[in-house]
C-alpha cells in the first residue's frame, strides 16, 4: 500500500514538472510563431508591360523566436518565389522583398509563410491584386499633390550650364540648356521609433542629383496613408525647401546630396502607416526623369 503511495506522488511531481517546464520551455509546435506585420506593397502603383515590379512586406516574430521559417510566393495561383527569413528574436521584424516583370492584364500576388519544422499554426495567406497597364497613361496624382505643370522640352543648344535666369519668383534659378539635366533622386526612406503608438518617430530621406547640372531650390514633401480598424486617410506630414544640389562628381555624392526629416506619432493601435516622400513637389525642376522622384516605406503598430 505504502508503496502504491510512493509511485502516485512520484507521478504527479513528474505531472507537474512538466507542466512547468511546457510553460518556460519553448516547444516546437505551438512557440515557433511567425506572423504578418504588413500588406503587400506593390511599387511602382501603376506598373508597366515589361517593367519590374517590387512586392515588399514585413513578418513579425511572436512572444518566442522565430527559426527554420520561409516565405512562398507567386502570381496568379503560380509558385515563383521563395526566401529563408533568418532567425527572429521575440517580437523582431524582418522585411522581404521579390521582384517580378511585369506582363499584361490583372493578377493576384500571394504569399505564405511556411515552417521547416511543421509548426502547429499557420498564418493566413496574403495577397494583394493589381493590374498591369498594356500603353503610357497620365499617371494619377498622388493623395493632396499638386497638378504637374507641363514643361517645354529642352532646346537642342550647347551643352553648357546657362548664366543665371529668374524664376517666377524672383529667385535665381540655375538651369540647363540642352540636352544636359538635373535629375533628383529620391532615396533611403527610413522610419525610426518604437513602433508604438504615442511615441515620436522621424522620418528621414535623402536626396542625390545624378544629372548632368544643378538642380536649382527645390521643395520636399510628405504624406502618411494611416488604414486600420474603421480608419482609412491621408495625413500630410509638412513641405520643406531643399538647397539647389550640384551634380554627383564623386563616388560618395557627398556634394550632390541632401538629407531632412520630418516628425511623425502614430495615434492608432493595430494600423498600417504608409509613408511617401517626394521630391520636387512643386515640379519646378526639369528632370533627366521625372520617375524617380518618390520613395516610400511603412510602418506596422501592432500592440498586444
Amino acid at each position: 500500500m505504502e508503496l502504491h503511495k510512493a509511485s502516485n506522488q512520484l507521478s504527479r511531481v513528474k505531472f507537474l514538472l512538466f507542466v512547468l517546464l511546457s510553460l518556460l520551455v519553448p516547444l516546437p509546435g505551438y512557440a515557433q510563431d511567425l506572423d504578418w506585420a504588413s500588406r503587400i506593397i506593390v511599387s511602382p502603383a501603376q506598373p508597366k508591360v515589361g517593367g519590374e515590379v517590387t512586392f515588399q512586406m514585413t513578418v513579425r516574430a511572436g512572444r518566442f523566436p522565430a527559426r527554420g521559417f520561409s516565405i512562398v510566393g507567386g502570381i496568379d495561383g503560380q509558385r515563383q518565389f521563395r526566401q529563408s527569413i533568418p532567425p527572429l528574436e521575440a517580437r523582431s521584424r524582418h522585411r522581404l522583398t521579390f521582384k517580378w516583370k511585369a506582363t499584361r492584364g490583372s493578377h493576384t500576388a500571394f504569399f505564405q509563410i511556411v515552417s521547416k519544422r511543421g509548426s502547429g499554426r499557420r498564418a493566413p495567406r496574403l495577397t494583394r491584386a493589381f493590374s498591369v497597364q498594356t500603353a503610357a497613361t497620365p499617371q494619377v496624382a498622388s493623395p493632396q499633390r499638386s497638378q504637374a505643370r507641363k514643361r517645354p522640352a529642352p532646346t537642342q543648344l550647347s551643352p553648357l550650364l546657362s548664366p543665371q535666369h529668374a524664376t517666377p519668383a524672383g529667385t535665381q534659378q540655375p538651369v540647363c540648356e540642352g540636352t544636359p539635366l538635373p535629375d533628383l533622386v529620391a532615396k533611403n526612406l527610413t522610419v525610426d521609433g518604437s513602433g508604438l503608438p504615442g511615441d515620436p518617430h522621424t522620418i528621414t530621406v535623402s536626396v542625390v542629383n545624378h544629372g548632368q547640372c544643378a538642380s536649382g531650390r527645390f521643395a520636399i514633401k510628405a504624406y502618411v496613408r494611416i488604414q486600420g480598424q474603421g480608419v482609412d486617410k491621408v495625413e500630410q506630414l509638412g513641405s520643406k525647401g531643399a538647397p539647389s544640389l550640384e551634380p554627383c562628381r564623386s563616388d560618395t555624392c557627398s556634394e550632390a546630396s541632401y538629407s531632412t526629416v520630418f516628425n511623425f506619432v502614430p495615434q492608432y493601435n493595430h494600423a498600417y502607416y504608409d509613408f511617401t516622400v517626394e521630391v520636387d513637389s512643386g515640379n519646378n525642376v526639369n528632370e533627366f526623369s521625372e520617375n524617380n522622384n518618390e520613395v516610400r516605406n511603412d510602418l506596422s503598430v501592432q500592440v498586444y
